[in-house]
């Protein structure tokens, strides 16, 4: 066992108050505990100089929950070990899809980072698809397909078409399967929710943007009909219907006009989709299909995090299931994975985009063969750790780097989290306390714990 003399404290120690207990989270290690009042001082002495407490139980709690680290321990190579890992190691094992069988949209919000295009994935797009991802498959044992778009459920039976074919490949391989599906919910009707588990679709992200009045202002069908009921519906059924093993998440899409609306959002669905789903909150962000239109400039930099903050605890108030902002990937988002391709309706390969254009994709399926053999040395080259200002982020193990797109482009994308650390530790420490409250009744409720005798 590690000596007193021999530990020293994490970098990615980060700790906040709540009323009179301290609580300390590592992002690294995503250790979390909560002191109480009579061991506060004692802790924070700890934290700041292992060496300076006689407390042998103390050093041993926090160096198992890894907020102290023995002298030898080089905390920045096990964060690169842990990038770079699932970069070209883990994510080798994988191929990540994400398919857009259409640029088109049946709404047209005005914030929307992509430009429509009318088109649909064609039988021969399909074909070239299939023969890809056969390819693909030979070497890897797993295939995830994120369904996006435009709106990708004006292709249903492009989805159900190639959510067969491709089910097919993985058991003829030996492959494990599974899919998500990000939609703006007003085509998600019983007949596609009583199929996720046949299309082995896992996850489902639907998007509201406020309550009933400013939704309808934003989402609306070309005949002027507002949308906020129809969506509620279809949710409120997928959240009664789906399959237990589906998430279902509610993404609440906040601007200056609609933020104040949201109380009156969270009051507008059944306890069932509040015991059901999860809900995530984000700002929107001007976008050049949009014109670069500021949507929220109300809403001052340096105040975005905890604007958001607000909400989540606002709705964790209400009873909702607010999704755990300590993201579970060791990378940023799914682009920084080396077996990772967007594929637009035309059969365009991308690495990441929002415009989807011809200048920006790396080939075609109609020869997929060649941009395969072409190395992307410079786009997975990019790290965060060649950034003075990551190095001495607390934040560095969560978002690792950020938007890999941006500093492709020469720039970097803090995280809000970054905005107000200490807030985002409260955040955490409330999700976390209510996810295990959670877990104990439904335990008790499956007749898991007796209760006690009387």
């Amino acid at each position: 066992m590690a000596t007193m003399t021999s530990l020293k404290p994490s970098t990615f120690n980060c700790t906040c108050k709540v009323g009179n207990a301290l609580i300390v989270y590592n992002t690294f290690s995503r250790g979390l505990i909560e002191v109480g009042p009579k061991m506060c001082l004692e802790v924070q002495q700890c934290l700041e100089d292992p060496a300076g407490v006689d407390n042998s139980y103390l050093h041993d709690l926090l160096r198992v929950q890894g907020f102290l680290l023995s002298d030898e321990t080089d905390e920045m190579a096990a964060v690169k070990y842990r990038y770079y890992a699932s970069l070209f190691g883990s994510a080798g094992s994988e191929l990540r899809l994400m398919i857009l069988p259409t640029l088109w949209c049946n709404l047209a919000c005005p914030y929307c980072c992509q430009t429509k295009r009318m088109g649909f994935m064609s039988d021969q797009v399909k074909d070239q698809l299939i023969d890809f991802v056969d390819h693909k498959l030979s070497t890897v044992r797993r295939l995830s397909i994120s369904w996006f778009g435009g709106e990708p459920l004006l292709c249903k039976p492009v989805i159900f078409d190639l959510s067969q074919r491709f089910q097919s490949l993985c058991a003829k391989r030996g492959c494990s399967y599974r899919a998500g599906i990000t939609t703006n919910g007003v085509l998600l009707d019983r007949q596609f929710v009583l199929s996720l588990q046949h299309l082995g679709i896992k996850d489902v992200q639907v998007t509201f943007d406020g309550s009933e009045e400013e939704h309808n202002k934003v989402k609306r069908l070309p005949s002027g009909e507002g949308t906020f009921n129809r969506i509620k519906d279809n949710f409120e059924f997928a959240c009664q219907h789906a399959p237990a093993d589906v998430l279902l998440l509610l993404r609440i899409n906040c601007t200056s006009d609609n933020i104040g609306s949201l109380p009156a959002l969270f009051n507008a669905f059944s306890a069932n989709v509040r015991r059901r789903a999860q809900v995530f909150f984000r700002l929107v962000y001007p976008a050049e299909a949009a014109g670069f239109v500021d949507f929220c400039p109300s809403i001052p930099a340096g105040t975005k995090f905890s604007k958001m903050a607000q909400l989540c605890f606002a709705a964790l108030d209400q009873g909702w299931l607010v999704q755990n902002p300590t993201y579970s990937s060791p990378v940023y988002c799914e682009v920084d994975y080396t077996n990772f391709y967007q594929i637009g309706p035309d059969g365009d390969v991308f690495l990441c985009s929002h415009q989807y254009t011809k200048d920006d994709a790396i080939g075609n399926l109609s020869d997929w063969h060649s941009f395969l053999k072409t190395p992307r040395y410079k786009w997975y080259a990019l790290n965060p750790f060649d950034d003075f200002k990551c190095q001495k982020c607390q934040l560095l193990p969560v978002c690792m780097g950020g938007c890999r797109l941006v500093r492709f482009s020469g720039s970097r994308e803090c995280i809000q989290e970054t905005e107000d650390v200490p807030t985002f530790v409260r955040l955490i420490h409330r999700i976390s306390v209510l996810e295990i409250e959670r877990h104990e009744s439904k335990q008790y409720t499956n007749g898991l714990h007796a209760p006690s005798p009387a």
